[in-house]
């Protein structure tokens, strides 16, 4: 070991390729086509989304109902 690494605990800086998602998606082990989804994952998605979408609304009329 020539030189002392200052900090030791620090992560290093190790650009991830390419994934087509941007700087947010930083693991660079599976890109989007690896990940195949299916029928069912998206359907399931959706009802994900549908239903948060669904509670929001409820939970913003009943704060305006209480005002």
């Amino acid at each position: 070991m020539a030189e002392e690494d200052p900090n030791p605990d620090e992560k290093k800086y190790v650009p991830a390729p390419s994934t087509g998602l941007g700087p947010m998606y930083f693991t660079g082990t599976a890109t989007r086509s690896d990940v195949p989804y299916s029928k069912n994952t998206k359907i399931a998605g959706a009802i994900l989304v549908l239903a948060l979408i669904l509670f929001m609304a409820w939970f913003i009329i009943r704060v305006i109902m209480q005002m």
